[in-house]
């Protein structure tokens, strides 16, 4: 709710505390809040450490960010490492991503 009466400060506090404690919830609202408060290196962070708690959807989450800030190769990356490891819809992500090499 924090968030959404603008008080983003208070939103990361409370959410940093419940990711601490490994709660995937809190992991996700951290690294949404940190990215509407334009944390982008924070919530670049933040999405990496939802991925390693196995939070859904975390790596797309990751990519549209990395995607924004004109990090490519390193979406690349990411999916390679998910590739490796069988996630699911890697390999159409990792097409997609080198498509946008090739476009570019």
């Amino acid at each position: 709710m924090l968030q959404f009466e603008g008080r983003l400060d208070e939103a990361i506090d409370v959410q940093r505390e419940g990711a601490s404690n490994k709660d995937r919830d809190a992991i996700r609202g951290l690294a949404e809040t940190l990215e509407r408060a334009s944390r982008t290196e924070d919530a670049i962070d933040a999405w990496r450490a939802a991925i390693a708690a196995g939070v859904p959807d975390a790596r797309a989450q990751l990519t549209n960010l990395l995607l924004g800030t004109g990090r490519l190769n390193e979406c690349i990356a990411l999916w390679q490492e998910a590739l490796a490891a069988n996630e699911p819809n890697a390999a159409k992500w990792l097409e997609t991503l080198s498509n946008n090499v090739e476009d570019q």
